[in-house]
């Protein structure tokens, strides 16, 4: 019967993990196995964001110099840097979810710097989508006060709009997150 038991609890352990996936790191018991372990999913993380950084960066310069059209700019953002950045926000997501960030941490200067990699994504994320949807803006103030998706009208970004917010969230947002995840991580390193 034990050995019934054993073999069952392996074969459910097994579909809960999955087979032939990259294992997450597990979160050790202490802080610091946590904040190592998040640390290495963030050098990961980085790692693919680095390539759709590249990529992007790529693109705005091309707009910005008419070599592509404001409509294929927006469409690489659409068709290729919005998936990739959902992929990169998944796979920290999944981390997340199989290992919440202990109560313990909100306040740790290191856990506060790794975290930037969370706020780099958000903001990229962030600009992607107001550079395809537009400006988010209330119609009118429900009369309960509770706002839903049917009250906000997107209206489209435009040249000058996409230019400052690129300022805003690609360059200056983006800088300082990227420097404070740095030095979240360079405690980390083990290279």
């Amino acid at each position: 019967m034990a050995k019934k038991f054993l073999i069952l609890f392996m074969v459910l352990l097994f579909a809960v993990v999955g087979c032939g996936q990259k294992d997450l790191k597990p979160a050790g018991s202490s802080d610091q196995d946590y904040l190592a372990a998040l640390a290495d999913l963030e050098k990961d993380l980085l790692k693919d964001f680095s390539s759709l950084d590249k990529d992007f960066r790529t693109a705005y310069q091309k707009w910005e110099t008419d070599k592509i059209s404001r409509d294929e700019f927006n469409g690489l953002c659409e068709k290729e840097y919005i998936p990739r950045i959902n992929e990169i926000k998944a796979k920290y997501k999944e981390f997340i979810t199989a290992y919440p960030i202990p109560d313990t941490l909100e306040k740790n200067p290191d856990f506060i710097a790794l975290n930037n990699g969370k706020l780099l994504r958000s903001d990229v994320g962030i600009f992607l989508v107001k550079v395809i949807k537009g400006h988010g803006v209330l119609k009118q103030m429900p009369a309960d006060g509770k706002v839903g998706a049917e009250d906000i009208v997107f209206q489209p970004v435009s040249d000058e709009e996409l230019k400052k917010l690129n300022k805003e969230f690609m360059i200056d947002n983006f800088d300082s997150h990227f420097k404070e995840l740095q030095k979240g991580l360079s405690k980390y390193n083990k290279e």
